[in-house]
Formats: structure tokens, C-alpha cells, sequence
């Protein structure tokens, strides 16, 4: 089922799976694990993307803003550097579990592979 059974490719196919599309599936062969890898990485992204920018800026803008309220053009009050960050560290996490989750997957199955 590999297709790069040299050692070195199999290390570079366990790194390309730190990027959340699990690209290292495709050098490793499991073609089904990337769709499924790159769907959940699609999935999220988006779903960052809901909790990060809009769920988590508006629950700041409505703790430590000036008018209270998120996603105001009315409002002169700009988001501090602070929120920027941690709006962005929001986002981020699902995209952090999805690579965890994939990194995980390939060294177990490279280990269960190199005991064959």
C-alpha cells in the first residue's frame, strides 16, 4: 500500500501531515485517509472561522467594546492588538486538532506498517 517505502519519504509524508490537509496521506498512499483528512480540514477551517472571528470577536466586542455590540460600522472603537490575537488563536485551534489528529494517524500506521 506504499508507495514511497524509502525511509526518508516516509518522514517527509509524517511532516506533510503537520499542514491540516494531510497532504502526507497521499505520499503514503491512503487515498481514502486524505479525503476524509482534507474534508475535516475544509470543515475546519470553516468552523474556526464561525467560532474565531464571529462568535469570539462578538463575545469581546460585547465585553470590552465601546458600543457594545460586534460587527458595528458605527462604531469608532477599534479592536485592541490583543483581540486581534486571540480572535486569530480561536481560529486556528480546529485547524491544530485536525493536524494533531492526522500526525497521530500516519505514526500509527507507519508503525504498524514497519512491524510487517
Amino acid at each position: 500500500m506504499l508507495i514511497y517505502v524509502n525511509m526518508n519519504n516516509l518522514k517527509i509524508a509524517y511532516y506533510l501531515n503537520f499542514i491540516p490537509l494531510g497532504i502526507g496521506y497521499l505520499l503514503s498512499g491512503l487515498y481514502l485517509e486524505f479525503i476524509v483528512s482534507a474534508f475535516y480540514s475544509i470543515l475546519a477551517f470553516f468552523s474556526g472561522y464561525f467560532l474565531g472571528p464571529i462568535l469570539f470577536d462578538w463575545v469581546l466586542m460585547s465585553q470590552f467594546g465601546e458600543c457594545g455590540y460586534g460587527f458595528s460600522k458605527w462604531c469608532d472603537g477599534q479592536r485592541p492588538f490583543w483581540a486581534i490575537l486571540l480572535i486569530i488563536l480561536v481560529w486556528l485551534i480546529p485547524l491544530v486538532f485536525v493536524s494533531l489528529v492526522n500526525v497521530i494517524s500516519i505514526k500509527k500506521h507507519f508503525e504498524k506498517t514497519s512491524t510487517n
